[in-house]
């Protein structure tokens, strides 16, 4: 028992918040008094009368909402020279990792094979053994995968000796962790006028800790829990609670605090992460563009001041991104082509070549007229352009049509299209062209 208190001791030592001067890393993780922050977004949300804020997790010192209950769970945890397992999804692990370290106590995490590979590295990066497993983000079984492995280092008699999990999916310290914490800052920083708060589903002790707390401050706040459409899901550290037989849902969660659930596709999560960074600036992982989704719905028809819960940021997945990202592009330039292919006898459609008239003179996209990009006089020549009808632009790869669609738009034209990849791409795809 002292052996475990003397490692967690310096967690307590002395800082200063308002300095921001600390003993150690562990004691940036966020507290009443050192709350993460609420942002409103604007631009994102047109419903003036929905306010929904945003809280930021990304704030605490290891990048995640995962922070807050990885200190709690090691408190009380008998660790003595027993190396700490647990399965995560990666933002559990990586907390562990930091704060293991901080302490000195050696760690191994059990992952996903299909998390996003920047989280592995971080992983190895902070020295943990890494252990892959072969199994899905959401396995039905908790003997199944990542949770599986770690069950079996702590009840194996060949191996529980060697090894202690905290098990954050039956730890009720994850639940207490909220509610000291989480629950108690979204009701200071609203002043007590939370009406909605929405979270995910994954161990579930966000939304029990919290959901918890702000219905003893107000039974009348609705708590909306938010799940994946499908087991088969790309949303890491979320969990499909809907249909699990009840011995396999998370013992920590408290469906008696929640109002709601909703679920969300890949599709519709990604894309509101990826609207929110191109709208309100705040770059967020895909679990926070699920739970945002959510609650930009009820924000079409409700009234009151919502809080949803952000994880994490987006640099853990920019490889997930990517793939979302290579998608959008491929899908914009189909849009683009299949516009040169119905219009082709349309007179409201302009095709633009921005390239030399050399380039041009070597091959260019049938009917299509040119501006030279580099001209002197090319920005008076676009403005003496039809603004009424349809353009599309190109050029050798995309890179002058696309500063060439933005000029074109503060121009006042009405329809501007952009042929991402250009006529590299046009060519590669098999179409011909003039003047070859």
């Amino acid at each position: 028992m002292g052996h475990t208190h003397s490692k967690t001791k310096m967690m307590n030592q002395e800082f200063d918040h308002k300095l921001r001067v600390y003993s150690n890393i562990t004691q940036l993780i966020a507290s009443p008094q050192n709350p993460t922050p609420l942002v409103r977004l604007d631009r994102i949300n047109p419903n003036k009368d929905f306010q929904i804020y945003l809280k930021l997790e990304r704030y605490n010192p290891f990048g995640s909402v995962k922070d807050r209950i990885v200190s709690e769970m090691l408190k009380g945890l008998e660790i003595g020279s027993r190396t700490v397992a647990e399965p995560s999804s990666g933002n559990t692990g990586i907390a562990l990792a930091c704060v293991a370290n901080a302490l000195g106590i050696p760690v191994h995490i059990a992952v996903p094979g299909g998390i996003p590979e920047e989280k592995k590295v971080i992983l190895r990066f902070l020295g943990a053994r890494v252990r892959e497993c072969d199994d899905a983000l959401c396995p039905l079984f908790p003997t199944e995968g990542a949770r599986g492995l770690v069950d079996t280092l702590v009840k194996s008699a060949a191996t529980k000796d060697s090894f202690i999990s905290p098990n954050q999916y039956e730890n009720e310290k994850n639940v207490q962790a909220h509610y000291q914490t989480t629950g108690p800052e979204i009701w200071q920083q609203t002043k007590g006028k939370t009406n909605y708060f929405f979270a995910g589903f994954g161990t579930c002790g966000t939304i029990t800790g919290v959901g918890r707390y702000l219905k003893e401050q107000n039974p009348e706040i609705r708590i909306i829990g938010v799940e994946p459409s499908s087991p088969d899901h790309k949303l890491p550290g979320m969990k499909r609670i809907t249909g699990l037989d009840e011995e396999l849902v998370p013992k920590i969660l408290d469906r008696s605090v929640i109002d709601n659930t909703v679920e969300v596709t890949d599709e519709d999560a990604y894309r509101t992460a990826i609207e929110l960074a191109r709208k309100d600036g705040i770059p967020v992982g895909p679990t926070t563009g699920a739970i945002l989704y959510v609650a930009l719905q009820y924000a079409r028809s409700n009234r009151g001041l919502a809080v949803v819960i952000s994880p994490d940021d987006a640099f853990k997945y920019a490889s997930f991104y990517k793939d979302v990202l290579e998608a959008e592009a491929r899908e914009i330039r189909e849009e683009a082509y299949a516009l040169i292919d119905d219009n082709k006898s349309n007179q409201n459609l302009v095709i633009i070549d921005v390239r030399t008239p050399e380039e041009y003179a070597n091959g260019h996209i049938e009917k299509s007229i040119n501006l030279d990009y580099h001209s002197e006089t090319f920005k008076d020549e676009l403005d003496k352009l039809d603004k009424s009808k349809t353009y599309l632009v190109y050029c050798r790869t995309g890179d002058r049509s696309g500063i060439t669609s933005v000029i074109m738009k503060e121009l006042s034209f009405a329809e501007v299209y952009d042929m991402l990849g250009g006529i590299v791409a046009w060519e590669a795809r098999g179409n011909g062209g003039e003047g070859k």
